[in-house]
């Protein structure tokens, strides 16, 4: 079997090809088009991948002699629309990634016979909206990657059928809200990444079937306050990011049991005050950015009381104008302070004198 790479000036895949081929890698070359016939005498190819070329127009036949295929990926060129039926001899197709294109619709067509697909790249396209029933037959979908697209909503059963999603990757779109399902059926989600949208609001019990997930990012967006519970049912957590978000209010018993939970982010934002009990299910807490909230003028004195673990606190360029002297006395760590001051200018020597650290 043998690996064929070739690139350059090339206009047209090589012909004659080796018979025994396994894998064909094209990279920057001058391809625009592939033909019904630029892939025949290929039948042991496993992968093809055409990327960073001026690809425009695919044949809708161009992969008919080459069913055997278990990846494409089209990487990087200029494809505006596909066929219906590009894909329709692809039976054996693990991975498709059609990402870094000009693609402006996705159509439900391509994925009719894709039954093995385990991962799917639709990443920096156009895609303005997707069909409820677009990725209806993955099943054995993995890796779903949505992200730098121009979506703006979701339909509420979009990700019904993907119980086996493992990875979903949404950030940087323009998603306004989430209907309260969406995540309805990812119960072997391990990250999900919403971060540089513009949501403002999240359902109540929004996360609440995601009880294998790991990274979760929602920084970057539009959101104002979050309800009570909202990440509850979250036992295998290990990253939470809220940064960059116009908080102005958090709730009593926002997180549940979080046992495994080493990384939370909740700088920049425009929180005045944190609930007593923020960190209290956060037991294993090894790193907490708590830095410049410019209206953080206060913390309560028990709001590091259950966090023996902790190594790394930021606390910079916050408002802090009184820090109890036993605000850090549980900190049992030796924890490093990121950036001094940690202080306010207006924070009296007074205050910070008898602090036990």
């Amino acid at each position: 079997t043998r690996a064929v790479n070739c690139k350059g000036m090339i206009t047209d895949v090589p012909s004659p090809m080796p018979l025994n081929t396994y894998l064909l890698q094209l990279q920057d070359t001058q391809i625009q088009k592939l033909s019904e016939t630029s892939l025949l005498g290929l039948p042991f190819m496993l992968r093809f991948s055409l990327s960073h070329s001026p690809l425009r127009v695919v044949h809708p036949k161009a992969f008919d002699s080459v069913s055997q295929l278990r990846s494409v990926k089209l990487t990087g060129n200029e494809l505006s629309n596909l066929s219906n039926r590009l894909f329709s001899n692809l039976t054996s197709l693990q991975q498709l990634f059609l990402d870094k294109n000009r693609l402006n619709s996705v159509e439900s067509d391509w994925f009719e016979v894709l039954l093995d697909l385990t991962q799917l790249d639709l990443s920096k396209n156009l895609i303005a909206q997707l069909d409820e029933d677009v990725f209806r037959k993955l099943t054995k979908l993995r890796l779903l990657n949505l992200a730098t697209n121009l979506l703006r909503k979701l339909p509420e059963t979009l990700f019904s059928s993907l119980t086996a999603l493992q990875y979903l990757y949404l950030y940087e779109n323009h998603l306004e809200f989430l209907h309260a399902g969406t995540f309805h059926s990812l119960v072997n989600l391990l990250e999900l990444k919403l971060f540089n949208n513009r949501i403002s609001c999240i359902p109540p019990q929004l996360f609440w079937p995601l009880s294998s997930l790991k990274i979760l990012s929602l920084s970057s967006n539009k959101l104002n306050i979050l309800p009570r519970e909202t990440f509850y049912f979250m036992p295998k957590i290990v990253k939470l990011s809220l940064f960059k978000n116009p908080l102005y209010f958090l709730p009593d018993h926002l997180s549940g049991h979080m046992p495994e939970l080493e990384e939370f982010y909740l700088y920049s934002t425009n929180l005045n005050s944190v609930p007593d009990d923020l960190f209290a299910n956060m037991t294993e807490l090894t790193k907490l950015s708590l830095n410049f909230n410019p209206k953080l003028r206060h913390l309560p004195k028990t709001i590091f009381c259950c966090l023996p673990k902790l190594q790394r606190l930021s606390l910079q360029s916050n408002d802090l104008e009184f820090l109890h002297p036993e605000l850090f006395s549980s900190l049992i760590t030796p924890c490093s302070f990121c950036t001094f001051p940690i202080f306010s200018s207006n924070c009296s020597k007074k205050s910070i004198l008898s602090l036990s650290i």
